[in-house]
């Protein structure tokens, strides 16, 4: 009977409380778009949290989905503002990944140009997003790990939901189950900047251009009183509406800001962070917003939520994350033959057991960087007998694309550079590349890589190019004579990439040289004609973090040849001018290599060496030192000295350099050389060897731009002594 009367009083108390929490107001938060804004949706949820002001349900949109979506897996405000203060931020904005993570073979033409447009059936085209997405792509993934194996957002510690809309009918469509980190990615999809994302055969971009402000969403889940944050546009008024980007950008939001209006009536507490005066891309004034975020939260009428009978419960517990992924299978669901070996090859596919995440976003880094694929990413589900399985999404691609660039070299001038890449449509998976420099100076180039073998790193090349360069050959600091370069070469070779560091190929080639002089002097070089047979090895290695001003990695390169001459037509006529011997056949074996240490963000250590030797002496192929234009092996850089002043036929040179980062993108540089070789011949009236040791030292100012770096120097040499500036503008392409 007691007992009885025991279940009784339990199942009444129980009923009881099921009953008030069934009762008590369930309380929704709102967090609208804004760029770098919505950080400071980080200080409203740490005012919540302080003043133990609870909720049930959250929606967001772009920069709110993100905020959102991480404090709806249950981590707190401080644990959220930890990663937003730890987080690259630039990164989401990247075009592409490091460099280090591109397929040696491909490290040439990565992320070199200013502007690409692909051609289609309907002409040239530009690209869907001005950024590249595969690093926002893995960032949200790795933000989001936690939630790899739920597919419904209702199951998070706080349910949720993110707004986007669908580009072809301009229906806002609410996302509330799939993969969080790609519903999260589609709702800050913007238009032009990132590429759309494609959900349910739906077309999504940026939910703030027409829902930036989701209060009926979360309405609808069965919130009864609305917390909403609001960091989005506003309509300007006309003296405010001066320039194009002004009109255009009030143009677009438009809708979104209007229906915001809308919104904001069914909000029960609205606050409004006073960020307008911060940069919508400022994420690194995050104390700055997070503070304003606080400050606009301690401000509103909270009487409206404080005298809520809220259930009483604990905060959500936060999703916990495994140290590593315990990994049965992986699948590749949209990668065919020939594709499928080398993405297997790239992951490392035979990996299962207990993977890391790290290693997994290695692995998928590895595949996009073979740039045969569109965006990779990866997922997790379980399959039917509760299997964990790793899903690689992986894309081919097949393009046909044209590249501009621009450049300012002293040995080519000033050069508008265009390349065509016609990837996958010859074989697959191959890639020819068509480079052409247009200039006073003219240069093209063809270059086909076609991949072979079952893992499909060994590597089958065919290489033609045809260039001439301006060459100036000085009496010491004095100009002696001038003349240009022509060289046409072909090659082919066979590779093999062991990883995304190394390559090592051997080739057979043909090379002609021709020099025309343009300036008399006491040299002369008219009618000079010489065809070589040549047989060799090269190898790269480079680790590299970055194409533009290198932190951290070391970049190598190695080459040994044997040259055979079959033609040699026009000794250069000397007078009593001391030369070089008839032209012979030779052996030559070159290196050179740059290490990059970043022991603070404020400055970068660089120590280089290289060094070249050859069996015999010819009038071309030396090594051509000065000037800050290292185009090839055999261009050897040092300040104090004009542009390839001096010609070496055997050299070794070891030197320093303190990189200082004045403020974005520019930089301060103080470098010192030190080189020792022999002159490959001389235009001083003495005969016999010169053997010579001599140091510079300068410094040197650059700023990195969408054309390349932008480099102005200003040094000493102890040879010459004298004092030379050298003026680079963008890459070398060959």
């Amino acid at each position: 009977m007691k007992i009885r009367s025991l279940l009784s009083i339990a199942s009444f108390l129980l009923g009881v409380v099921l009953c008030a929490q069934q009762s008590s107001p369930k309380v929704g938060l709102v967090l609208s778009g804004g760029s770098a804004h919505g950080l400071s949706h980080i200080g409203v949820l740490q005012y919540l949290e302080e003043h133990d002001i609870q909720v049930d349900y959250i929606t967001g949109t772009s920069m709110g989905s993100i905020i959102g979506g991480l404090y709806a897996t249950g981590m707190s405000a401080q644990e959220i503002l930890d990663m937003a203060s730890s987080q690259d931020w630039s990164a989401l904005l990247r075009t592409q990944v490091h460099i280090r993570d591109i397929a040696p073979v491909e490290k040439d033409y990565h992320n070199r140009y200013a502007l690409t447009l692909e051609l289609t059936e309907d002409g040239l085209k530009l690209p869907q997003g001005f950024f590249n997405s595969q690093e926002l792509d893995l960032t949200l993934n790795r933000m989001f790990r936690a939630t790899n194996t739920i597919t419904d957002f209702d199951s998070l510690p706080y349910p949720f939901r993110c707004i986007a809309v669908d580009i072809e009918t301009g229906e806002i469509v609410v996302l509330k189950d799939g993969h969080l980190a790609t519903a999260v990615r589609a709702s800050m999809s913007i238009p032009s900047v990132f590429s759309p994302v494609v959900i349910d055969d739906r077309m999504l971009v940026d939910g703030g251009l027409i829902r930036n402000f989701p209060v009926e969403e979360v309405i609808e889940m069965g919130a009864d009183v609305v917390i909403g944050v609001y960091v989005g546009s506003i309509l300007e008024e006309r003296e405010n509406l001066i320039s194009l980007i002004d009109i255009l950008n009030q143009s677009a939001f438009m809708m979104g800001i209007l229906d915001s209006r809308e919104q904001k009536r069914a909000v029960d507490v609205l606050i409004e962070p006073d960020v307008k005066e911060l940069p919508s891309f400022g994420f690194d004034l995050y104390d700055d917003l997070v503070r304003e975020g606080y400050q606009a939260a301690s401000k509103v009428d909270w009487s409206s939520i404080l005298s809520l009978e809220q259930a009483t419960r604990s905060p959500a517990d936060r999703l916990r994350l495994p140290a590593a992924a315990v990994v049965s299978q992986t699948r590749l669901p949209y990668v065919e033959p020939p594709f499928d070996a080398l993405a297997k090859f790239k992951y490392g596919y035979a990996r299962t057991g207990s993977t890391t995440y790290d290693d997994i976003e290695a692995g998928v880094n590895r595949i996009f960087g073979t740039k045969h694929f569109d965006n990779v990413n990866y997922g997790f589900r379980n399959d039917a007998r509760g299997r964990r399985i790793l899903d690689l999404y992986a894309r081919p691609r097949s393009v046909n694309t044209f590249s501009f660039a621009a450049n300012y070299l002293p040995s080519s001038k000033t050069s508008v550079v265009v390349t065509n890449e016609l990837r996958n449509k010859l074989s697959s998976p191959s890639v020819l590349y068509s480079t052409f420099r247009l200039s006073e100076l003219y240069g093209a180039k063809l270059d086909y890589q076609y991949r072979l073998g079952d893992r499909k790193n060994f590597l089958f090349s065919a290489m033609v190019q045809a260039h001439r360069y301006e060459q100036e050959l000085f009496n010491r600091e004095e100009l002696d004579a001038k003349f240009n370069e022509t060289k046409i070469h072909g090659q082919v070779a066979i590779g093999y990439e062991p990883n995304n560091s190394v390559i090592t190929r051997g080739y057979v080639g043909i090379q002609n040289h021709i020099l025309d002089q343009v300036a008399d002097g006491a040299s002369s070089f008219s009618g000079y004609d010489r065809i070589d047979l040549n047989v060799g090895v090269d190898a790269a290695y480079s680790t590299i973090d970055v194409l533009q001003f290198p932190t951290t990695g070391i970049s190598a390169k190695a080459d040994i040849s044997y040259d055979l001459m079959t033609k040699g037509i026009g000794a250069p006529r000397t007078d009593d001018v001391v030369l070089i011997p008839e032209d012979q056949n030779y052996l030559s074996a070159q290196f050179k290599g740059t290490a990059y240490y970043t022991p603070s963000a404020a400055f970068t250590l660089i120590t280089r060496a290289a060094g070249g030797y050859k069996s015999s002496r010819s009038l071309v192929d030396n090594y051509r030192v000065g000037g800050l234009e290292g185009r090839d092996l055999g261009s050897v850089t040092m300040l104090g000295l004009t542009n390839h002043q001096l010609h070496f036929d055997q050299y070794v040179q070891i030197g320093s350099e303190l990189r200082f980062s004045l403020w974005s993108s520019t930089y301060l540089s103080f470098r010192y050389d030190f080189l020792s070789g022999r002159r490959a011949f001389q235009t001083n009236r003495r005969s016999g060897d010169e053997v010579i040791d001599f140091g510079s030292f300068g410094t040197v100012v650059a700023v990195a731009t969408p054309l390349g770096p932008i480099q102005f120097g200003y040094g000493r040499n102890s040879y010459t002594r004298t004092w030379h500036t050298n003026f680079t503008i963008g890459y070398t392409f060959f």
